[in-house]
């Protein structure tokens, strides 16, 4: 299991950072990465 957990800061205004968890099975499985996150991701301006 691993996570990929890309940011952005900016300097006295905030940051973000988008998490998701992966399953990551034996490369000789020939499985692919499962992604486990389901959040949605879209941008919503607040």
């Amino acid at each position: 299991m691993v996570t990929v957990e890309p940011g952005v800061y900016l300097p006295d205004r905030g940051g973000v950072r988008i998490e998701d968890t992966l399953v990551v099975a034996d490369e000789t499985s020939g499985h692919t990465p499962e992604l486990l996150t389901r959040f949605p991701k879209e941008l919503a301006i607040l």
